[in-house]
């Protein structure tokens, strides 16, 4: 809560004006979000701001989500008081304390405030006051699904018409034993009726999508972000229920082995001893093993209607990554709501009551110590990694006269213990890292890993459009390139020093270590040799061409081949002879007087069939700066660059 770092994206919209953070906000479907995200960034501590606004929302969400369901009766008193805190105090998708997932809370707190005046208000006027927040709740895609499942559950739930009301087991049972054309009858005279009563609920969804497709502008970034593969859609259909179990397998696999083993007995023995105090050995969860089973299957149906949008776009929530576990938090509660149903149901099964109370409190104590302690230290993981971003940033503005023409900066990460969940540290957090050090839109910070993965045609050098959006827009790709290699330096700092340096920050100091260097930063320059390269393969290049005028083909090379054949190994790939003397045939030798000698690692690499030919410097060292600044030159299959005919091209 008082990390004052920027992760993720969060540094894509702390450099942007009012103008440009609404045409965003409207790029992504959110009318507003520009101008709250812009509101927020003109804090005097964003960062800070953006953390307090989610812990508020997502502790609402909490208790709105404990309070509906113990409002229609699922669950008791103390499991939603279980419910609630499990909920609070959840271990996964750290990510949400970041800007772009943040309003997430927001969403499912105001989604869970609709349900719970509904419930308390379905038969009245008052419900109408839902409308608003259920509005609000559709930003988020599967809420809006969830929606849906809600109204049907209300539509069940609540006796309208001359129809029969299924609040139990029993009534289900009783609508199964009917006659099939009397429960026909009565379900379409209770739909008509529900329809009637709720016709302004049932266009909600209608009014909103108008309203977003109006108030939407077009963006080449986002137009296919979470578009359909419909090739794919039968088969990320069948993923929902496993995706859903494997959601509640990497919860716990999260929470358990999260943190210490010390940590963990320490967090149990207090929080068993602050249940015991709390409820004074009453039973917390529920007692009757069909009532646990119900709820339990509850949670898997509500579960897969929560992540079915992430599902179906290829995208399942991965509790177990940094990022995708946001994916998770519409359906959350369900996850724990099938996990306190299966507990329930498992404690039924004891016939001693002492026994089976006692276990119940052991049960969520370990759930309570292990969600508890593990937050606690990937949040001690968030400040290290944000350590880690600091001293980059304090490394370039100590040296900022020395890396003043620097335009790329190169980050080799040989840190451990400093990237929380492993993440992958994308290009525009570390360029807002260097802008937040040197100010301007002319650097770019990129991951070694990353830039290695770039293409030819990589667009956040070509498009203006991308270059905007992350901060880049004065960005020269010509200009000097740096490595900047960080290491861990003398000492890794405990849990204790994070706690200590985190409450320096509540009182506005910087981190300061004591004692020693976390860190061991080194500088080194990338080297550009293609320049040289490329005048050579030019030159040799042209002798070609003059050859094939004067013999009417290229040097084979293979001399056991024949014009126009190819000269291939047993696997079919052409056979990569390397050009010498002895390699030509009909005197070539004679007409390519200034061959080097081939016998370089890396070196020069000739295949020619006669009438095709590709000359290239194959595994270059600077491969990966010359296919960006050479990209028509570049040859990504051979990690090379250099000359070749057109039917060459591909080999």
């Amino acid at each position: 809560m008082s990390n004052p770092g920027y992760f993720w994206d969060d540094w894509v919209w702390i450099f942007k004006g009012k103008e440009e953070a609404v045409r965003i906000g409207r790029e992504l479907g959110i009318w507003w979000g520009g101008y709250a995200t812009y509101a927020i960034n003109s804090l005097p501590n964003p960062a800070l701001a953006i953390r307090w606004f989610v812990f508020i929302f997502w502790g609402a969400s909490s208790v709105l989500v404990a309070k509906f369901f113990r409002e229609e009766g699922w669950v008791n008193s103390p499991t939603a008081f279980v419910l609630a805190t499990l909920h609070a105090i959840t271990p996964v998708a750290l990510v949400r304390y970041q800007t772009s997932v943040a309003f997430y809370c927001l969403y499912i707190a105001c989604f869970w405030l609709g349900a719970l005046i509904i419930s308390r208000n379905f038969d009245k006027h008052r419900r109408l006051f839902a409308l608003p927040f259920f509005f609000f709740s559709f930003y988020l895609n599967s809420l809006l699904v969830l929606y849906v499942l809600l109204l049907a559950y209300f539509f069940f739930r609540y006796r309208l018409g001359p129809r029969l009301q299924i609040s139990g087991c029993k009534d289900l049972w009783v609508m199964l034993r009917g006659k099939i054309s009397d429960v026909q009858a009565s379900f379409w005279v209770e739909l008509s009726v529900f329809i009637k009563l709720n016709a302004i609920f049932v266009l909600l969804p209608v009014i909103f999508y108008v309203l977003k497709w109006v108030t939407t502008q077009h963006s080449q970034m986002y137009a296919d972000y979470n578009a359909i593969q419909f090739s794919d859609l039968i088969w990320n259909a069948f993923q929902i229920l496993p995706a859903f179990f494997k959601a509640v397998h990497d919860l716990l696999a999260v929470a358990f082995f999260g943190s210490s083993t010390k940590g963990l007995v320490i967090a149990f023995v207090i929080s068993y001893f602050l249940l015991i105090l709390a409820f004074q050995g009453r039973e917390l969860l529920l007692r009757g093993i069909g009532k646990s089973i119900v709820l339990a299957c509850m949670g898997i149906v509500f579960g897969c209607f929560a992540i079915l949008p992430y599902v179906l776009v290829g995208k399942p929530p991965i509790l177990t990554s940094y990022y995708e576990g946001r994916h998770i938090l519409p359906g959350l509660p369900a996850v724990l709501i099938f996990l306190l149903g299966c507990i329930s149901a498992g404690l039924a099964l004891v016939r001693h009551d002492r026994v089976r109370v006692q276990a119940g409190y052991v049960l969520i104590s370990c759930l309570f110590a292990s969600f508890s302690m593990t937050s606690m230290f990937i949040g001690a993981d968030v400040w290290r990694d944000w350590i880690r971003q600091d001293a980059i940033s304090g490394y370039v503005k100590k040296h900022a006269k020395e890396l003043s023409d620097v335009g790329t900066f190169i980050m080799v990460d040989r840190t451990s213990g400093y990237r929380v969940g492993d993440r992958q540290i994308w290009n525009y957090e570390y360029t807002g890292n260097l802008i937040y050090a040197r100010g301007g839109r002319g650097t770019l910070g990129v991951d070694v890993n990353e830039y290695r993965t770039w293409g030819n045609n990589e667009l956040l050098f070509h498009d203006g459009y991308y270059r905007e959006r992350y901060n880049i827009s004065q960005y020269d790709f010509s200009a000097r390139h740096v490595f900047l290699e960080i290491s861990n330096g003398d000492y890794h700092p405990s849990l204790g020093i994070v706690f200590a340096i985190s409450a320096h920050s509540l009182l506005g100091r910087g981190w300061e270590p004591d004692a020693g260097k976390i860190f061991d930063i080194a500088l080194h320059q990338e080297s550009r040799i293609y320049p040289e390269m490329m005048e050579s393969l030019r030159v040799l290049s042209g002798k070609l061409e003059d050859y094939k005028k004067n013999h009417g083909y290229y040097p084979l090379s293979n001399r056991l081949a024949q014009p126009g054949s190819v000269s291939l190994r047993p696997d079919g790939s052409i056979a990569p002879i390397p050009l010498s003397y002895t390699d030509t045939v009909g005197g070539g030798a004679d007409k390519l007087i200034d061959i080097p000698n081939f016998n370089l690692k890396p070196g020069f690499v000739y295949y020619s069939n006669g009438q095709d030919y590709k000359l290239i410097y194959r595994q270059a060292p600077d491969y990966d700066y010359a296919k960006i600044a050479i990209s028509k030159n570049s040859d990504l299959k051979n990690s090379g660059y250099g000359f070749w005919t057109e039917g060459a091209k591909r080999w």
